[in-house]
């Protein structure tokens, strides 16, 4: 959806993405990266679905001196930042190799929820990684898709 919302609002920004000429890198202030990019456009919080107990699994491994224990997380309606699901989004289709076991920022979140402490949206945004990591990781789809939507009348 965003890429249709780009190719509509941004064209150069689109295009840029679409043919993967922008770095996924975490400087945000390198102009020729994603983040610099989407860290010029307004953030807005959603609200999603997240299979965060399913996807997730049962038990949270390499907590911080507490070894493995029973994920507190559950499949619930989220508030979660949309430039960080584009972030990740981007990420993955630039590198489909994502894998969430062993995923530090999942294991302190899961350890501050069991601690009955409330997440923001970003933190909420990373329980959605496992679910963007399964989406179609071939941008030329997605491409390939927008472009023949903003034809369609």
């Amino acid at each position: 959806m965003y890429m249709f919302s780009l190719h509509e609002k941004d064209h150069g920004f689109y295009t840029m993405v679409a043919n993967k000429t922008l770095s996924h890198s975490h400087d945000k202030n390198s102009e020729n990266t994603f983040l610099h990019k989407i860290n010029g456009k307004k953030d807005v919080t959603i609200s999603i679905y997240i299979k965060a107990y399913s996807d997730i699994g049962s038990v949270v491994s390499y907590t911080h001196g507490k070894g493995d224990f029973v994920n507190p997380l559950t499949d619930a309606l989220y508030e979660v930042s949309l430039r960080e699901l584009m972030s990740f989004s981007y990420q993955f289709m630039l590198n489909p190799q994502y894998r969430w076991k062993g995923d530090h920022e999942l294991s302190t979140i899961a350890e501050k929820v069991g601690s009955n402490d409330t997440l923001n949206v970003q933190e909420n945004s990373i329980l959605a990684k496992t679910q963007l990591s399964l989406l179609e990781c071939d941008l030329s789809l997605y491409k390939n898709l927008v472009e023949l939507a903003v034809h369609l009348d």
